[in-house]
């Protein structure tokens, strides 16, 4: 049978016993009179919501209770022998109770999200995630032009003619140029990743972040010659 809760949590699952109570007799009409499948109706009803806590069940069994009314509303709002103002009250009440609804399950979300972010040991807040990822890309772009700047020639003597010197034959692109253009355009990238990591929930701002460090990290072995970054580390 499918539960919401764990089995040995008594706390919420005394809760849930009380909340399929008050959802059952709303499923009654769909089994026939039979208290026990009506149970089990609510039961997957509430499981559909993947509640984990208190809140979350209590906002869960609104949204259940919320649409089910709008759903009932609708229906009775399509009976021939209505009046129009009997049928358009109907119909009133039906989008009030989604509206309800609705807002029961922006909650549900939020609770979720929060709940995630405690599952994730160690996360920073957007605004610590965002800047750690900033200063990466500011630290790899300082990098690449350090390694681009040209180097000051060495001093010539004044006694001695320097030859002005051939004009070379236009060759392949040095490796360190094409090393420094691969690490320049991964800084770029890891900066345009932390324009919208606010906006994300933590495990996928988690998963951001490691995108990042990964671009900065590969830029700074890029202009500094050294070998490249594994990712995953350890692989």
């Amino acid at each position: 049978m499918p539960q919401t809760v764990a089995d040995n949590d008594p706390g919420p699952n005394l809760l849930l016993n009380v909340v399929v109570a008050f959802l059952a007799p709303m499923f009654l009409w769909s089994t026939g009179g039979n208290v026990s499948f009506a149970q089990l109706a609510a039961i997957e009803a509430l499981d559909a919501y993947r509640a984990t806590g208190t809140l979350s069940l209590i906002t869960a069994a609104k949204i259940i209770a919320f649409e089910l009314a709008a759903l009932s509303s609708l229906s009775q709002s399509m009976g021939e022998d209505l009046s129009l103002s009997m049928a358009l009250r109907l119909r009133g009440n039906a989008s009030s109770m989604d509206r309800a609804a609705a807002r029961n399950r922006r909650t549900l979300e939020q609770d979720r999200r929060s709940d995630e972010a405690a599952d994730v040991p160690g996360e920073p807040s957007a605004e610590e995630a965002i800047a750690e990822a900033q200063r990466m890309v500011e630290e790899a772009n300082a990098r690449i032009k350090a390694a681009q700047q040209p180097q000051a020639p060495a001093p010539v003597p004044a006694a001695r003619a320097v030859p002005a010197p051939e004009p070379a034959a236009r060759g392949p692109v040095p490796e360190e140029q094409r090393r420094s253009a691969w690490a320049d355009a991964m800084a770029q990238v890891a900066g345009e990743l932390t324009a919208d990591m606010a906006k994300l929930p933590p495990k996928e701002r988690a998963a951001e972040m490691a995108r990042v460090e990964a671009l900065t990290q590969t830029a700074a072995a890029l202009v500094s010659g050294a070998p490249l970054p594994r990712f995953p580390p350890g692989r």
